[in-house]
């Protein structure tokens, strides 16, 4: 079972989901909340021209 089956099939307490969220975006290397990650990608482009 990888790491979003895990995250899928388990219920959890307000302060173990917002860890469980946490360790997922750090180990996927992504957000979960669209907004977030739409933003680091236009981060990341910006870097990428600036290079």
């Amino acid at each position: 079972m990888d790491t979003s089956d895990k995250f899928k099939s388990q219920k959890f307490g307000i302060g173990e989901s917002k860890e469980l969220v946490k360790n997922f975006e750090k180990e996927n290397n992504m957000y979960i909340d669209p907004e977030k990650q739409l933003k680091r990608e236009e981060k990341a482009k910006e870097w990428d021209l600036e290079r």
